[in-house]
């Protein structure tokens, strides 16, 4: 008798787009573009076929490394352990569990470019000159931070309202954040990492929806460039 996990793998439409975080033995990790492909007759074992073969070496194997297969209706997001590696750059991996949603929130990020306005205000009138409030890009977002490049310096850390437009909505999301680091670049700009300290369920969904429609048509454009 079928478990639901191997229903689930099994109903999943061969080479699918697929995104895996890999963790590695000395304990970094990494987001790879794959694509799944179904092991006949032995699921929940299936297979995900990496292009960028050269960078997956040390892969630590006792642990399990979350993977999303990109569908049409939603999203698969797996628990997977490795059983076996090829030199061409095919994992055989055995799902072992869902990915639960407080995962799944932490490992969506997506290298995505959109507008964003940082700012700081304070209730002081004597403190008004400290309010202050710069434009600027995102580069990689997810649903508990985001990556982004400034002109200017951000002048705090803490307490900071950060705005994201969410084009496929038409939609600006807002959160009270705090920078995490900062590093000016040689053209005289600002990359900033910021971590939300409060942000809102619906906007927080909003995000998440982003992202996913950012991942899924990024995946199929590597896909359609691969095969050209």
């Amino acid at each position: 008798m079928s478990t639901p996990i191997e229903n689930i793998v099994s109903a999943i439409p061969d080479s699918s787009p697929a995104r895996i975080k890999l963790t590695f033995e000395e304990g970094h990790q990494q987001h790879f573009d794959c694509v799944f492909k179904q092991d006949k007759d032995n699921a929940p074992c299936f297979f995900l076929v990496i292009s960028d073969q050269n960078q997956l070496q040390s892969i630590d194997l006792e642990e399990q490394h979350p993977v999303s297969i990109i569908l049409e209706e939603k999203n698969v997001s797996l628990n997977v352990s490795i059983l076996e590696q090829s030199n061409e750059g095919t994992l055989r991996v055995v799902a072992k569990s869902m990915l639960d949603p407080a995962s799944l929130r932490k490992y969506f990020r997506v290298n995505t470019t959109t507008e964003i306005t940082a700012s700081y205000k304070t209730n002081s009138q004597a403190a008004a000159q400290s309010s202050w409030s710069i434009d600027g890009q995102t580069m990689d977002l997810s649903a508990s931070g985001v990556l982004c490049l400034f002109s200017d310096e951000p002048k705090h850390i803490e307490h900071i309202i950060l705005e994201i437009y969410l084009p496929h909505k038409n939609l600006t999301v807002n959160a009270v954040s705090h920078i995490v680091h900062k590093k000016r670049l040689r053209n005289r700009r600002w990359l900033v990492a910021f971590h939300f300290d409060t942000v809102s369920t619906k906007h927080r969904d909003a995000i998440i929806t982003y992202l996913l429609s950012e991942q899924r048509k990024q995946l199929r454009e590597n896909i359609r460039t691969q095969d050209l």
